[in-house]
Order: structure tokens, then C-alpha cells, then sequence
């Protein structure tokens, strides 16, 4: 079960722009993650929107799967299933040296 201690962890990662939420809208047996990361700071977005920068949102379920549901001028990110969320922000990472 996900809680907003792993929201923490993945929010700690270094990246130049990232940002965590933690949702239990399915209730807290299945809350998940939703990570936004950008390749600039948020000074260096074009016109100051996340929108317009190099950016990828994902979305970590309860039952460990990470997947990416929108970006912009960034690498795929291909669906898989996870073992924890030290793996997941170790995928984040190995991602986003190649995005």
C-alpha cells in the first residue's frame, strides 16, 4: 500500500523540476502516486508554463505499475510493473538521463 511517506521518497529525488501528489480517491488501500518531473527549473519554462517545457507526467498504482500519460518533447516511457518505489524512482531516473 503506497502512503504519503513514499509521495515523500519519490518527492526527494533529485531532478531539476518535480512534482508529487498522493491521491487515495479509491480509498487508502488503493491510493497512488502522480509524478510530474521536467528536464528545467521552473524559471527556465518557456512562457513559465510546464506545458510548454520538456516534461513527462506518470502515475504510480497501488499495485505497483508506473506509467506515463502525457509529456512533451521527452523520450516514451513504456508501462511496467514495479517491486517498490525505490524501484520506481530508480526507472524514473535511468529515464530521465535518456529523455
Amino acid at each position: 500500500m503506497l502512503t504519503q511517506e513514499h509521495a515523500s521518497q519519490v518527492r526527494e529525488a533529485l531532478f531539476p523540476y518535480a512534482t508529487v501528489q498522493w491521491s487515495d480517491f479509491g480509498g487508502t488501500d488503493k491510493a497512488s502516486i502522480l509524478i510530474t518531473i521536467a528536464k528545467q527549473k521552473k524559471e527556465e519554462f518557456p512562457n513559465k508554463i510546464l506545458q510548454n517545457s520538456n516534461y513527462r507526467m506518470f502515475h504510480l498504482t497501488h499495485d505497483m505499475r508506473l506509467e506515463s500519460f502525457s509529456g512533451y518533447k521527452t523520450n516514451k516511457f513504456r508501462a511496467r510493473q514495479v517491486k517498490s518505489v525505490e524501484h520506481a524512482i530508480e526507472k524514473l531516473k535511468t529515464w530521465f538521463q535518456t529523455a
